[in-house]
């Protein structure tokens, strides 16, 4: 499994499976759990399922 250290990166790799309607809410959780400050915090920022 390879995992995106660029945030720039991750974004775009993330909205290529993602719907135009849902990639906001896609972007918005993604940089709610990128911004926690330690990686103890990121894990309990989940970032729920969307049915697309």
């Amino acid at each position: 499994m390879t995992v995106q250290t660029c945030f720039l990166h991750l974004v775009r790799n993330s909205l290529r499976y993602a719907s135009k309607s849902t990639g906001r809410r896609v972007i918005s959780q993604l940089r709610n759990v990128h911004t926690a400050p330690t990686a103890p915090a990121m894990s309990t920022r989940r970032i729920p399922a969307y049915d697309m």
